[in-house]
Protein backbone atom coordinates (compact mmCIF):
# COMPACT_ATOMS: atom_id res chain seq x y z
CA UNK A 1 0.00 0.00 0.00
CA UNK A 2 2.76 2.08 0.62
CA UNK A 3 4.40 2.03 -2.81
CA UNK A 4 0.88 3.05 -4.15
CA UNK A 5 0.56 6.29 -2.10
CA UNK A 6 3.93 7.12 -3.81
CA UNK A 7 3.18 6.07 -6.87
CA UNK A 8 -0.18 8.69 -6.78
CA UNK A 9 0.87 11.30 -5.13
CA UNK A 10 4.25 11.12 -8.05
CA UNK A 11 1.50 10.75 -10.94
CA UNK A 12 -0.67 14.33 -8.81
CA UNK A 13 2.51 15.39 -8.72
CA UNK A 14 3.45 15.15 -12.25
CA UNK A 15 -0.21 16.12 -13.56
CA UNK A 16 -0.10 19.08 -12.22
CA UNK A 17 2.83 20.42 -13.44
CA UNK A 18 1.90 19.05 -16.78
CA UNK A 19 -1.59 21.31 -16.42
CA UNK A 20 0.47 24.32 -15.03
CA UNK A 21 3.01 23.84 -17.87
CA UNK A 22 0.69 23.77 -20.62
CA UNK A 23 -2.02 26.66 -19.26
CA UNK A 24 1.35 28.87 -18.92
CA UNK A 25 2.73 28.31 -22.20
CA UNK A 26 -0.67 28.11 -23.95
CA UNK A 27 0.04 31.95 -23.99
CA UNK A 28 3.14 32.11 -25.04
CA UNK A 29 2.81 30.83 -28.43
CA UNK A 30 2.19 33.22 -31.46
CA UNK A 31 -0.77 34.37 -32.20
CA UNK A 32 -2.82 33.64 -35.42
CA UNK A 33 -2.89 37.04 -37.45
CA UNK A 34 -6.20 38.74 -37.58
CA UNK A 35 -8.92 37.58 -40.04
CA UNK A 36 -9.56 41.05 -42.16
CA UNK A 37 -12.50 42.02 -40.39
CA UNK A 38 -10.37 41.75 -37.34
CA UNK A 39 -7.52 43.48 -37.99
CA UNK A 40 -6.97 46.68 -36.21
CA UNK A 41 -7.76 49.88 -37.92
CA UNK A 42 -4.71 52.07 -39.08
CA UNK A 43 -3.50 54.47 -36.76
CA UNK A 44 -4.59 58.43 -37.90
CA UNK A 45 -3.01 60.54 -40.21
CA UNK A 46 -2.29 63.93 -39.46
CA UNK A 47 -4.15 66.90 -41.75
CA UNK A 48 -1.89 68.26 -44.38
CA UNK A 49 -0.19 71.34 -42.90
CA UNK A 50 0.80 74.03 -45.05
CA UNK A 51 3.76 76.48 -44.87
CA UNK A 52 2.42 80.26 -43.79
CA UNK A 53 3.97 83.04 -46.14
CA UNK A 54 6.23 85.54 -44.21
CA UNK A 55 4.49 88.79 -44.47
CA UNK A 56 4.36 91.10 -41.65
CA UNK A 57 1.16 90.07 -40.22
CA UNK A 58 2.25 86.07 -39.85
CA UNK A 59 5.90 87.38 -38.62
CA UNK A 60 5.06 89.19 -35.82
CA UNK A 61 4.32 87.31 -32.27
CA UNK A 62 0.48 86.64 -31.46
CA UNK A 63 -0.80 89.69 -29.36
CA UNK A 64 -4.02 90.42 -27.85
CA UNK A 65 -4.38 93.61 -30.67
CA UNK A 66 -3.66 94.33 -34.06
CA UNK A 67 -1.06 96.19 -34.65
CA UNK A 68 -0.13 98.36 -36.93
CA UNK A 69 2.66 98.25 -39.48
CA UNK A 70 5.60 100.51 -38.11
CA UNK A 71 6.73 103.20 -40.71
CA UNK A 72 8.54 102.62 -42.99
CA UNK A 73 11.29 105.33 -43.37
CA UNK A 74 12.19 107.61 -40.04
CA UNK A 75 9.59 110.39 -38.43
CA UNK A 76 11.32 114.14 -39.72
CA UNK A 77 11.61 117.07 -37.68
CA UNK A 78 10.05 119.86 -39.31
CA UNK A 79 9.72 123.13 -38.05
CA UNK A 80 11.33 121.69 -34.73
CA UNK A 81 8.83 119.45 -34.21
CA UNK A 82 8.58 115.89 -34.64
CA UNK A 83 5.29 113.84 -33.74
CA UNK A 84 5.09 109.97 -32.87
CA UNK A 85 2.32 107.79 -31.78
CA UNK A 86 1.75 105.39 -29.15
CA UNK A 87 -1.33 103.40 -31.22
CA UNK A 88 -3.79 101.07 -29.09
CA UNK A 89 -1.52 98.41 -27.57
CA UNK A 90 1.77 100.12 -28.11
CA UNK A 91 3.21 98.25 -24.85
CA UNK A 92 3.01 95.55 -26.90
CA UNK A 93 3.39 97.22 -30.61
CA UNK A 94 5.93 99.61 -29.95
CA UNK A 95 5.79 103.04 -31.06
CA UNK A 96 3.90 103.59 -34.85
CA UNK A 97 7.66 105.48 -35.78
CA UNK A 98 10.44 103.20 -34.77
CA UNK A 99 13.06 106.26 -36.50
CA UNK A 100 13.95 109.54 -35.77
CA UNK A 101 15.63 111.91 -37.98
CA UNK A 102 16.74 115.29 -36.76
CA UNK A 103 18.84 118.37 -37.95
CA UNK A 104 22.11 118.59 -36.18
CA UNK A 105 22.88 120.98 -33.38
CA UNK A 106 19.22 122.17 -33.36
CA UNK A 107 16.74 121.73 -30.72
CA UNK A 108 13.35 120.17 -31.49
CA UNK A 109 10.22 119.01 -29.72
CA UNK A 110 8.76 115.32 -29.80
CA UNK A 111 4.87 115.38 -29.52
CA UNK A 112 3.61 112.00 -28.19
CA UNK A 113 0.30 110.93 -28.93
CA UNK A 114 -1.23 107.99 -27.33
CA UNK A 115 -3.85 106.76 -28.75
CA UNK A 116 -3.70 103.71 -26.02
CA UNK A 117 -6.71 103.76 -23.95
CA UNK A 118 -5.79 100.93 -21.48
CA UNK A 119 -1.69 102.27 -20.28
CA UNK A 120 0.20 105.55 -19.86
CA UNK A 121 3.36 106.36 -22.01
CA UNK A 122 5.72 108.63 -22.34
CA UNK A 123 9.02 109.36 -24.63
CA UNK A 124 12.55 109.83 -23.20
CA UNK A 125 15.46 110.16 -25.43
CA UNK A 126 19.42 108.34 -23.83
CA UNK A 127 22.42 108.87 -25.68
CA UNK A 128 23.39 105.23 -24.87
CA UNK A 129 22.03 102.00 -25.96
CA UNK A 130 22.03 100.82 -22.32
CA UNK A 131 19.50 103.96 -21.71
CA UNK A 132 21.95 105.13 -18.76
CA UNK A 133 22.53 108.55 -19.90
CA UNK A 134 18.93 110.34 -20.11
CA UNK A 135 19.02 113.38 -22.18
CA UNK A 136 14.95 114.73 -22.43
CA UNK A 137 12.49 112.43 -20.24
CA UNK A 138 8.92 112.99 -21.08
CA UNK A 139 5.81 113.17 -19.03
CA UNK A 140 3.49 110.60 -19.27
CA UNK A 141 0.41 110.80 -21.21
CA UNK A 142 -2.73 109.00 -20.92
CA UNK A 143 -6.01 107.95 -23.65
CA UNK A 144 -8.00 106.85 -20.74
CA UNK A 145 -7.30 109.14 -18.10
CA UNK A 146 -9.29 112.51 -18.20
CA UNK A 147 -7.16 113.48 -15.51
CA UNK A 148 -3.75 113.12 -17.92
CA UNK A 149 -3.38 114.44 -21.72
CA UNK A 150 -3.25 111.72 -24.13
CA UNK A 151 -0.84 114.23 -26.12
CA UNK A 152 2.39 115.80 -24.16
CA UNK A 153 5.18 117.52 -25.59
CA UNK A 154 9.25 116.79 -24.35
CA UNK A 155 11.59 119.11 -25.45
CA UNK A 156 15.18 117.69 -26.82
CA UNK A 157 18.31 120.01 -26.88
CA UNK A 158 20.32 120.56 -29.65
CA UNK A 159 22.49 117.49 -30.42
CA UNK A 160 25.42 116.67 -32.20
CA UNK A 161 25.66 114.47 -34.92
CA UNK A 162 25.32 110.78 -34.09
CA UNK A 163 22.52 108.18 -33.08
CA UNK A 164 20.32 108.45 -29.73
CA UNK A 165 18.04 106.15 -28.19
CA UNK A 166 14.32 106.93 -27.43
CA UNK A 167 11.58 104.63 -26.06
CA UNK A 168 9.32 104.42 -23.62
CA UNK A 169 10.00 104.18 -19.74
CA UNK A 170 7.41 101.88 -18.48
CA UNK A 171 7.48 99.46 -21.51
CA UNK A 172 11.07 99.96 -23.01
CA UNK A 173 11.65 96.47 -24.46
CA UNK A 174 8.02 97.13 -26.74
CA UNK A 175 8.34 100.62 -27.40
CA UNK A 176 11.78 102.26 -28.61
CA UNK A 177 13.50 103.57 -31.11
CA UNK A 178 16.43 105.53 -33.00
CA UNK A 179 16.62 109.26 -33.62
CA UNK A 180 19.87 110.47 -35.96
CA UNK A 181 20.76 113.65 -36.25
CA UNK A 182 22.28 114.74 -39.08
Amino acid sequence: MESTRKHHRVTVTAGTLLIVLLVGLGGCGTAAAPSPSEAPAPPPTAPPTTTPTATPETTRPALNVDCPPPAATPAEVAEGIVTITAPLGAAECGFTAHAISAPVDAAFAVVLVVEDNVLPHNFSLYADPEFHDLIAEGKYANAADPAISNQVTTDVPALAAGIYYYRCDSHARQMNGTLTTH
